[in-house]
């Protein structure tokens, strides 16, 4: 197993699991065992889920059990989706860096490579769409709210 970068920090991030999305395979992969323990929302393409007692399932000791195989958007933190929004052909995605993680910078992918995995993500969620994905890299969520489009990094890609 990778070593866990987090395994020393006492913020525990993964401990309040609230909105992750994800998609079916990874769903079947790494929670469909735990789905006594998760609330799940089925958007049809893709799962969003929180844990229904508090920590991700996965969560043992304060460490991810299943840190090497863990979902898109696990890999992708400090970043994270805000929303997913499929219309006509293309799905919108939007994705920010808002957290207050003392690790965050540490972290953080390069944009290009958050892009890749979100594409990623956007093609085994929606293989029928096109993605246009906009990555907000902002440590504020209220700044991120106020002035989306004065300081947003967009890229868009065609699946």
């Amino acid at each position: 197993m990778e070593q866990h970068p987090c395994a020393t920090c006492r913020d525990n991030c993964c401990a309040p699991l609230r909105g992750l999305k994800v998609t079916r395979a990874e769903f079947d992969r790494v929670f469909s065992d735990k789905v006594d323990r998760l609330s799940i929302i089925d958007n049809g393409d893709w799962l969003q889920i929180s844990s229904t007692t508090g920590a991700c399932p996965n969560l043992r000791d304060g460490l991810c059990q299943v840190y090497d195989d863990r979902p898109m958007e696990c890999r992708l933190f400090p970043y994270t989706i805000e929303t997913i929004t499929p219309r006509d052909q293309v799905v919108q995605v939007y994705v920010h860096g808002s957290t207050h993680c003392p690790a965050r910078e540490q972290l953080k992918p390069a944009v290009t490579t958050a892009h890749a995995m979100v594409s990623d993500f956007c093609a085994d969620a929606f293989p029928h769409l096109s993605a246009d994905i906009t990555i907000i890299d902002r440590p504020n969520p209220v700044a991120l709210r106020v002035s989306r489009a004065a300081r947003r990094f967009r890229l868009a890609t065609t699946l």
